[in-house]
């Protein structure tokens, strides 16, 4: 995409990037198809298939996406990817200040990997040797900065007022 030049194609004044990326990945999938469907070298020999998106996808924990359902996956692993970045750029602020206890309880409150039942915020206290004030702190003072870096890097990846406000809907809405 880089050596082609593909990117200086975007024009932010005919739409979002996302559609212009959407659009490509299209335009892409459909010259493949065409490409298969042609008639290669080995006449009428069935091909062995070699499927490795779908390997690949499954030994991420993840399916192909059906046809009729490309823009969705494509959406949600946007919002799965952005989200993430924010949570990585959260905890690496907290870290760099020195808040390595209020990256904790934020991760084992909110971000139960694998989601599990949520511990009170007492339970939580005594699992980590501080009241439940403190906890209660923490997890106001995390919550706040995780709100602030989401809205901040969704400004910079928005054009406009009106797209960042579409944006922020499908984003914490999960629609498209």
């Amino acid at each position: 995409a880089l050596e082609r030049g593909w990117l200086t194609r975007f024009d932010p004044a005919r739409g979002r990037f996302r559609a212009f990326v959407r659009l490509s990945l299209d335009g892409f999938v459909a010259n493949e198809r065409a490409a298969e469907r042609r008639e290669k070298r080995g006449g009428g020999r069935m091909p062995l298939a070699l499927d490795f998106e779908t390997a690949e996808g499954g030994l991420a924990g993840r399916e192909a996406p059906a046809e009729d359902s490309v823009a969705a996956w494509f959406d949600a692993e946007w919002r799965r990817e952005f989200l993430r970045a924010v949570l990585a750029e959260v905890e690496e602020l907290l870290a760099r200040h020195g808040d390595g206890l209020r990256a904790r309880i934020f991760r084992a409150y909110d971000l139960l990997e694998p989601p599990a039942e949520r511990p009170t915020y007492a339970e939580l206290g005594r699992r980590l040797g501080i009241d439940e004030t403190t906890v209660t702190n923490h997890l106001s003072a995390a919550r706040r900065l995780y709100r602030e870096r989401l809205l901040a890097r969704l400004r910079e990846e928005t054009a406009d007022e009106e797209e960042f406000r579409l944006e922020l809907a499908l984003l914490l809405g999960g629609g498209s």
